[in-house]
């Protein structure tokens, strides 16, 4: 592990998400905003390319999570995926000059409603299909790679989508990301842990899969309580969790679990040390309690998207308020744009952008070595190494934890090599 010193602030919002399909290639350059963890740090202006992007578009399709309840929702995903896509193409001149068109697909977090967006991504004869937020999307990857189209998704945590060979996961995915947990609480010398998880597919895989692994490895007792994503009131899944007597609690749960945990922990009068995913990370859920009530909390990443003085933060919040000013760059939604520019960075690799197609792609990606992170503190992927050998469409093995005080700043607690705890 390498501990790094940074100040930085991660934004985070739901884990669930709308209806419908539809393209994108307009901009607009009115400004927007996002919350304060959000917008801080230094302004940056965007570049201009020396040649306009031209040409045939490579054809990018995205579907995200939106509107399967009014707490179920990351519509930001999908406004940050397409101002990628322009930034792309009006700051960076395309992929070695050829632009990017993208069609959109909102699921609604059921198998059935990602396998229609797989559907209109093969209809549509997409070269690379890139997933947002969708805890059902795995039910996709069957019938994407099968048309011989690659699928990307940086939030990966069932099987169908880590264990693919035309899958691709740049970040470590969530099981290694929360898995790091198990490195920290090593470090504090913690004895017990118990998190309590939302129960849809991708968590509960990674929860009882690769994050109970890396707890049994570390000596740490573990105990999950997996909650119907349904369910309100977390009190009684938080006090199950405290009869365990754990050293420290996490949460792995849509935005309003979130904060029902945090209501439940008020409610039991509870002071255990608390850490969770970035779904919990967003201002509404720490104004729940007061700081003092609330204590520090630990958010677990799968890269560093939001840090308000780095430069690939800067760009993301700058080009979301300049090409969608109605989003807000908060969540999960920077998991999107850095998604798009994982992609993008891969497929500039290809000299002849003439050539890129669904079958190219794929290979370069297979093939694929020390690709920037977008928004990974230096680190890179490589697909053509497995950094996890029984997830092979894994490409990074780095996890990242952050610390939020009680006085709203966000500090860097390390970056983790979960590779060697995982193998």
């Amino acid at each position: 592990m390498k501990n790094l010193k940074a100040t930085m602030a991660v934004t985070a919002a739901a884990l669930l998400a709308l209806t419908g399909c539809g393209s994108s290639n307009s901009a607009s350059t009115t400004a927007g905003s996002g919350d304060a963890s959000a917008s801080g740090g230094t302004s940056i202006t965007l570049p201009t390319p020396a040649k306009p992007a031209s040409g045939t578009p490579v054809k990018v399709f995205y579907f995200n999570e939106e509107g399967a309840s009014a707490s179920a929702s990351d519509p930001n995903g999908t406004y940050a995926a397409k101002a990628a896509v322009e930034y792309i193409n009006r700051n960076l001149g395309g992929i070695n000059g050829r632009p990017i068109t993208m069609m959109t697909c909102a699921s609604l977090g059921t198998p059935e409603s990602s396998v229609n967006c797989a559907n209109k991504a093969v209809d549509w004869k997409a070269d690379i299909v890139i997933k947002g937020l969708d805890p059902e999307g795995e039910a996709a990857v069957p019938i994407v790679t099968g048309a011989g189209i690659p699928y990307l998704t940086l939030n990966a945590g069932a099987p169908a989508e880590l264990d693919n060979p035309l899958s691709f996961v740049p970040a470590s995915g969530y099981g290694a990301e929360y898995g790091s947990f198990a490195e920290y609480a090593k470090q504090q010398g913690y004895k017990r842990v118990a998190a309590i998880y939302t129960n849809v597919a991708a968590l509960s895989a990674a929860v009882d899969g690769d994050v109970a692994k890396a707890f049994s490895r570390a000596g740490i007792a573990f105990s999950s309580v997996p909650v119907d994503i349904s369910t309100a009131d977390l009190t009684s899944a938080y006090n199950t969790a405290l009869s365990k007597k754990p050293d420290l609690i996490l949460a792995f749960t849509s935005l309003a679990q979130c904060t029902a945990t945090v209501q439940a922990r008020g409610a039991l009068s509870d002071m255990t040390p608390l850490a969770w995913g970035p779904s919990c990370n967003v201002q509404s859920v720490y104004n729940t309690l007061s700081p003092s009530q609330l204590g520090d909390t630990y958010i677990a990443t799968g890269d560093t998207s939001a840090v308000p003085n780095d430069k690939d933060s800067q760009t993301y919040v700058a080009a979301m308020a300049k090409y969608e000013p109605k989003g807000h760059p908060v969540g999960f939604a920077a998991t999107s744009f850095a998604a798009v520019m994982d992609f993008y960075n891969a497929a500039k690799q290809v000299t002849d952008p003439s050539t890129l197609n669904s079958g190219t792609i794929a290979k370069e990606l297979q093939t694929s070595k020390a690709i920037p992170l977008y928004a990974g503190e230096g680190k890179d992927f490589s697909c053509a190494a497995r950094p996890f050998p029984a997830q092979r469409s894994a490409c990074s093995p780095w996890a990242f934890i952050v610390k939020r005080s009680t006085d709203n700043q966000f500090s860097l607690v390390g970056s983790f090599d979960m590779a060697p705890v995982l193998k």
